[in-house]
């Protein structure tokens, strides 16, 4: 195989030949000389007298290139007398006996020759074979040649046997694990009320570091129910890896359990060791050409950036108090909203140390939904053969049916202060189709509530827009289509009816109009930022601005968008701006402060 060469990015361009030293079709060696080059420098001719400027001129200077390969030389069509512009040109090409493209610790995996040290020339061979295509080494590495060559005739494989790619995670996606003592006293007591609850949690110990010394450490874990099942159904499906955040020791434990004769991973596991990312996950790790046959499912979104190739699985909590015991690695979750959670608020910590009856049937859910993916893909496929469809773009597609056309407002569901774009529970509907807004709008056609005493709530309730339990959205998001309506609605008496609201005055356009048109532009990701921001300059540097504008909720400023989102200091001017304004109205009026902020508590809780 050729190997072709570019001369240094550190030679001062441009350069021109002037002479050759090897003839096309000559063995060379490593460091032989094989062509001199001429370049062009300014300098400074002579020291300039006081006060004067240094006479600059240009001098010719010479020097020579060396090969940085032993092989036989092709000199592609290099003459005396060509100029070279930059370094990207390639002036020659090595045919080598070994192109070194598959390594493993600094050795070429082919000839055996050691490729990890340095020259002189600064050409490094280890470079030539970037790509990590192994699980479990860290040191096998391939070109980008043979990664292609490798992921075709594994994509071909599964073509043939008609599977996909799955990747699962393993914390709260298909087992729960717990480091708590006391759930060992529970499997040993039979007088325990948990007894019963944890007789097939499983355990086992590692050796870990703690701080300065290194101590045993149990693990108790519950598979979540009906994993068995769902592994033997999705094994004639897909081909199964798991990719954690966890440790390998931890990770090879756990595959232990779940999968003890190594049918559905084998040796695919990639854990954080092999990642190379100790905060998000990466398909390329695993998948460094095409990613066209993969799909994953992990109980967080975050961490894989709401990759469309992504199904977000409810977490399972079996152990109450405990999440997922290596989320310390991972960015902490804002506007974290589950049914695990709200169930969690609702009870009180005695409590929860009594396990209840464990009814996880998610797996089950979730099976249904991989065997529409496959299905979905390979019908596709069939009909555009030899064409490969893509996951990512088919999964999209079929989420999106769900929440198609519908515009949703969450109150009193998020801390103060909580964003939109970095809500989890926003993320999640917005991928299943949803467009999500932050004002009661009349466009919105369901308000998402905890309680219907907040502002917004009654707002709506008045306005006959559905004001519904985040219930109604887990059941849509579970069953992957819009559920019933009837059992989620929540009861709200103190209605504000429409002719109760302040009416908006001035302007030539109806507000439904404008509403309409924004979330319509909105949920297309065709908003034009830069006038929305010009637009918005303009308003807040005008003089007859009224103190009025500012009696409105802070959160008014924020802006929901589906994609192109303004940077954290677009949208920081305007608002230092409300806010300076703001206190000067407060100031000639407390009691209208008071009333404000009274009404946001409200609002927002």
């Amino acid at each position: 195989m050729t190997t072709r060469i570019t001369l240094p990015a550190s030679l001062i361009y441009p350069v021109e030949i002037t002479e050759m030293f090897a003839e096309d079709g000559e063995s060379v060696s490593k460091h032989q000389e094989l062509l001199r080059y001429k370049y062009w420098k300014e300098e400074q001719d002579g020291v300039p007298e006081d006060g004067e400027e240094p006479k600059m001129v240009t001098r010719e200077f010479y020097a020579t290139f060396e090969s940085p390969l032993a092989g036989t030389l092709e000199l592609l069509g290099l003459k005396l007398g060509d100029r070279i512009n930059d370094h990207t040109t390639q002036v020659v090409g090595i045919r080598e006996a070994c192109d070194h493209s598959v390594q493993y610790s600094g050795l070429c995996a082919l000839c055996g020759a050691t490729l990890d040290s340095k020259d002189y020339l600064d050409y490094n061979d280890a470079e030539r074979a970037p790509i990590a295509m192994s699980h479990d080494t860290n040191g096998l590495t391939v070109s980008r040649v043979e990664a292609e060559r490798i992921e075709k005739s594994a994509t071909d494989q599964l073509l043939a046997e008609k599977k996909l790619i799955l990747v699962v995670d393993l914390d709260q996606t298909i087992i729960h694990a717990a480091m708590d003592p006391e759930i060992g006293q529970w499997i040993q007591d039979p007088d325990s009320p948990n007894h019963e609850a944890v007789a097939d949690v499983r355990k086992f110990c590692l050796r870990e570091q703690r701080r300065d010394q290194f101590v045993d450490i149990w693990y108790y874990v519950k598979i979540r129910p009906g994993l068995k099942e769902f592994l033997e159904k999705m094994y004639t499906r897909f081909e199964m890896h798991i990719y954690t955040m966890a440790t390998k020791a931890y990770a090879l434990e756990i595959a232990k359990l779940v999968d003890p004769e190594g049918k559905y991973f084998g040796n695919r596991i990639l854990s954080r060791e092999e990642s190379g990312n100790l905060l998000q996950k990466n398909l390329k790790r695993l998948f460094p050409v095409t990613t066209h046959l993969v799909t994953i499912i992990d109980d967080r979104g975050d961490v894989w950036q709401w990759s469309p190739h992504l199904v977000r699985v409810f977490p399972y909590s079996f152990f109450h108090g405990t999440g997922d015991i290596n989320s310390q690695f991972l960015p902490k979750r804002t506007g974290l909203v589950t049914p695990e959670t709200e169930a969690e608020e609702q009870s009180d910590a005695a409590e929860q140390r009594v396990l209840k009856v464990d009814e996880d049937d998610e797996l089950e859910t979730l099976g249904g939904h991989m065997v529409q993916i496959h299905e979905n893909f390979y019908h596709e496929y069939d009909r555009l053969k030899p064409k490969i469809p893509d996951v990512g773009n088919l999964l999209p597609r079929l989420k999106s049916n769900v929440f198609e056309g519908c515009v949703i407002l969450f109150t009193g569901v998020f801390p103060i202060g909580t964003s939109l774009d970095s809500a989890d529970i926003v993320q999640w509907v917005r991928s299943f189709g949803a467009v999500v807004v932050a004002e009661l709008v009349p466009v919105v056609t369901h308000v998402i509530t905890h309680s219907g005493g907040t502002l917004k709530a009654r707002q709506a309730a008045g306005m006959d827009i559905p004001v519904l339990t985040t219930a109604w959205l887990f059941a849509c998001l579970r069953e992957w289509k819009r559920v019933d309506l009837a059992e989620y609605k929540v009861e709200v008496k103190d209605k504000i009816m429409p002719s109760e609201q302040p009416a908006e005055t001035g302007g030539t356009e109806p507000e439904s109009d404008i509403a309409e048109g924004f979330v319509r532009s909105l949920s297309r990701g065709d908003l034009d930022w830069d006038a929305i921001n010009a637009e918005l300059k303009e308003f807040m540097d005008s003089d007859d601005l009224s103190d009025d504008v500012f009696d409105e909720e802070e959160n008014n400023t924020t802006s929901n968008r589906t994609n192109g989102k303004r940077s954290h200091e677009e949208a920081e001017e305007p608002n230092k701006k409300r806010s300076k304004n703001a206190n000067d109205s407060a100031q000639d009026d407390d009691s209208a402060e008071d009333d404000f902020a009274a009404e946001l508590e409200s609002d927002l809780t």
